[in-house]
């Protein structure tokens, strides 16, 4: 698991990424609407929980994005404003 945080022009950005089956190439452009499952852990799911993620950062003026980093095998790059001034 991987988790970092920065501040870069007005974004508060979180990234979080993991070593684990990754999100499958076909569904990659598809992976934050509803009832899409990311095939790569096998597990139960509804498919809703990055649906739901997206709609909570578009809510608070964000974004989240399945970014690419040959380092992980699923990278989310999660961004909201921020005007703190530190």
């Amino acid at each position: 698991m991987y988790v970092s945080c920065e501040k870069a022009e007005g974004q508060a950005i979180l990234w979080v990424g993991d070593d684990g089956a990754g999100v499958k190439a076909d569904i990659q452009e598809h992976i934050f609407e509803e009832f899409v499952h990311s095939g790569g852990s096998g597990k139960d799911s509804s498919g809703l929980g990055l649906a739901i993620c997206k709609k909570i950062m578009e809510l608070h003026g964000g974004t989240i994005k399945l970014d690419k980093d040959t380092r992980y095998s699923t990278l989310f790059r999660i961004s909201l404003p921020c005007d703190h001034p530190y």
